[in-house]
Parts: structure tokens; sequence; C-alpha cells
């Protein structure tokens, strides 16, 4: 089944979940950030006069890597990028490979991880190192320019002499499965990284490195987002030890190579240089404003709602928003609407089936509907995808469903539970026959997840034969 026409809280979620990421879309957010006038190249509120530096060199990693590379090579115009002999290396996902590189780019957009694991690789390791030369190598009439975005953490690895890849991936994974939050997760991985909490910007000794970042972590903890390669780090090995313990106290899931490690390791302050500066572009504040405008210009009640609590879970979260759809039904003058972002934590079962955070979270908040009982007669919709157009292992951005979802979960006895218990919730919405979100390839950015609850009212307000 796919969206219908007479399905207009459907397609209302749908458009507005696009307006809301074609509003922070990577591409627009550098050329906001950067630009060249009059022989100057501004980055931010930073102004470098061209004549300051001989060469530009750019690297970086993350899912939207690719598209910041090719949005600052446009900004830079052929001519500068050719004089300063702009070019670089970035990590990104396989599906994002070749963008550019066939239409003459000068920076390689190499592909370190298959898509939907979000694991560090080898590949992502021999290119780090690779990153890590460029970035060292910079002399004193060089630019250096970072590009980080969700996904870098990951993308961006080079573990210790004294701790495996393999071990790594392990508790990379593990801690991905535990329902540690990404602070937790990314405190940890900065700990046990030879890039990561500033070290990578602390190898620069040339003229400039300046760092562009599409946040995908709640709040302003710059030291987070990608694990902060070029970021001060304000925790210690005493702090990351104390998280693996508080998650497995009795250490079954910590490689025993990174626990010697942590044990044995000092904490050394990575102060990276004066001469490097981190420009935070975008955030999923600014794509819920975006949809908060845009469904009050379509005469909707609209609220929004940001997560604070880094150890929601996505059972919390998916309640919370069944329990708003409830909460809306009755008379009402106008439609209404609430715009959600965060990314809650999930904990994966021993063997987790296909779904990611999103779906999951839909599927929760279905299974509050129908455990209500509730006679749901106005028309709705709540639909939830990531930004950057992944959930989990699941093909697919996310999930939506409606009042019509209910309708037929009931005729075909479909039981939520069970695909919930087993983290399976793709697999629910495969056999349901609907509800799988695609996402807007076209718009792909990657700052958190983002939420759209729609309840109708008894008439429509929205749409043409209202906008006449």
């Amino acid at each position: 089944m796919s969206v219908q026409a007479n399905e207009p809280t459907i397609n209302m979620a749908i458009e507005s979940w696009g307006h809301g990421v074609q509003s922070v879309d990577p591409r627009q957010l550098l050329r906001n950030h950067v630009t060249v006038d009059n022989a100057r190249l501004v980055i931010g509120d930073q102004i470098f006069s061209t004549s300051d530096f001989d060469r530009i060199r750019v690297v970086g990693a993350g899912k939207v890597a690719g598209t910041m590379a090719e949005a600052f090579e446009d900004a830079l115009g052929p001519d500068l990028a050719i004089e300063k002999k702009a070019s670089g290396l970035v990590n990104v996902p396989q599906d994002k490979y070749g963008g550019r590189l066939l239409a003459g780019s000068r920076i390689w957009q190499f592909p370190a991880r298959p898509v939907g694991e979000n694991l560090p690789t080898a590949d992502a390791f021999g290119a780090t190192l690779l990153i890590e030369d460029l970035v060292q190598q910079a002399g004193p009439r060089e630019l250096c320019i970072c590009l980080l975005s969700g996904g870098a953490s990951a993308l961006l690895t080079h573990p210790p002499n004294k701790i495996k890849l393999s071990d790594k991936r392990k508790l990379v994974q593990w801690l991905g499965r535990s329902g540690a939050s990404i602070q937790q997760i990314n405190t940890v991985r900065k700990h046990v990284s030879d890039v990561k909490g500033g070290r990578l910007a602390a190898r620069f000794n040339g003229f400039h490195m300046a760092c562009l970042i599409i946040p995908d972590v709640i709040g302003d903890q710059i030291d987070i987002i990608g694990s902060g390669p070029t970021v001060a780090d304000p925790s210690t090995p005493a702090e990351a030890w104390a998280i693996l313990r508080e998650l497995d106290p009795k250490m079954r899931n910590v490689p025993a190579s990174i626990q010697r490690y942590l044990k044995r390791r000092k904490q050394t302050a990575i102060k990276p240089p004066k001469n490097v500066s981190n420009h935070i572009m975008g955030h999923i504040s600014e794509a819920l404003n975006s949809v908060v405008e845009f469904a009050k210009a379509k005469h909707f009640d609209c609220s929004s709602e940001l997560q604070s609590d880094e150890f929601e879970t996505v059972e919390q979260a998916g309640q919370r928003l069944g329990q708003w759809i409830l909460d809306q039904m009755g008379p009402s003058p106008k439609p209404r609407m609430i715009v959600s972002g965060g990314e809650p934590v999930v904990r994966l079962c021993a063997k987790p089936g296909i779904g990611g955070r999103n779906s999951h979270l839909v599927l929760v908040a279905l299974e509050h509907l129908l455990k209500a009982n509730a006679s749901i007669e106005q028309p709705f919709a709540l639909l939830s995808g990531g930004t950057d157009g992944e959930d989990g292992s699941a093909p697919a951005a996310g999930a939506w469903i409606s009042h019509q979802t209910i309708n037929q979960v009931r005729q075909m006895d479909l039981n939520p539970q069970p695909f919930l218990k087993s983290n399976n919730s793709h697999q629910f919405f495969s056999e349901l026959g609907f509800g799988i979100f695609q996402g807007s390839p076209q718009y792909r950015t990657n700052v958190c997840d983002l939420r759209i609850g729609v309840v109708g009212s008894n008439r429509p307000l929205w749409g043409p034969e209202r906008d006449q």
C-alpha cells in the first residue's frame, strides 16, 4: 500500500519532514558559512586574506562529508581552487563514493565503510592515516579545512598500537547495543583512539585549521560530535573506564586489550593549537523551527519538542508521541502538529532483527495506541525518520503510521510486541505492507532524527481549498 491522496495527514507529515530536512541541507549550510569576496576567504566569523596562504588542504569524515566537500569546492570556485592547489581526502560511507570524482573534483571521497555499518573498518583506518599525514605535513603557508558530520567517529579511526582494530570494533558494536547514550559512547571512543579527542588537530603546524561541523548530537557538546578530533577533550581515561564499569560491571563485553590500555593510560591533556577554529553549521533545532513555521502557514496549531535527556529511551519517546495523538482526539477548529527531534537510546537484544531507532519508535507508538483501545475516528499520522537517510540495519530512513494502520493491524491480527522484543521493527512494516519511509535522498543531511505527528480536525483546514 502506498500513500494515498485521500490521506492528507500522511502527506502533510511527509511534506513537513522533507521541509525540515531541506532547511538544514549541507550544501546550503556550507554556502552560508563559506564565501569568497574581494580576495578574502570568509569562514563563519573569520576572514582570511587569500594572500596569507598558498595552498588549501581538505580533510574530514562523516555521512555527509562528501556533500560538504563538493559544496566547499563550489564555494571556492575553480580559479581559487587551482591557484591554491586545493586538494584532500574525506572518508564517507560507500554509497557516497564517486559523487564528483568524474566531474574533476579535487577532493577524494573515499568509501570507508559499508552502508548501514557504523563501525570502524580497515579501510577507514588506512584512510585515516592518510588524513593524519595530510594534516601533519601542512606547511606554515597552508590552510587546512576539516569537514565533519555525524558518522565521523566510525569513519575516522586510529586505534592505539596496543589495541587491535577488531577489539575496537567489538567494543563499539557492544556499546551501540548496550543502551549507552552517544555522549557515553563517544567519551569511551576518545580514550581508545589516536585521532579523536583533539589528536587530529594536535598534529597541525600550518597556517590555520578551520573545522566546519554539522552536529548530530543534542546540545552544544562540540567535543562529542565525531568524538571531537579537533577539540580539546575535557574527559579523562578514568571517566571512560567508569562508563564501561557502569554498563558492564563484570567487564565481560570489553576486550582485555582495551581494559589493560585504559587502566594504564594516564591523562595527557590534548590541546589543539591556537590556530585551530571550530564552526558549528546547522542544528536539529533549526529544522524544528522551519517545520513549525511551515505548519503554521498551513493553518496548523503546531508545537515542538527537542530531546534534553541524553538517556531518554526509544520506548519513552514512542509512548509519549503515541499519547500525544490520543490527547489530541476530539473537536478542534484546526489540525494539530507536533515536531520532535532527538536520538533516543536503544537497547538491542542478543540477536536483533532488521530495524532501527526510528521504525522502533513508531512501532512503540502504535502499540501504545492499540493498548489504549480507544476509539480513534480522526485522521492522524506519526512519522519518524533519520535525517541521514539511515535507520539502523533497515534499508530505509524510518517508518510512519496512520489511522488506517490501526484498522489494518487489527484486521491482520498483527502483534507489535514480538517485533519490538526482537528489534525487528522494519520487518513488521514489511509484513504490514505499508508504512516504510525512505526519506528524502535529495536533501539528505545528518542532524539527529526528525519526527512529525499530525492529527486532523473535523473539517479540512489545509490544502488548496483553504489557501484560496
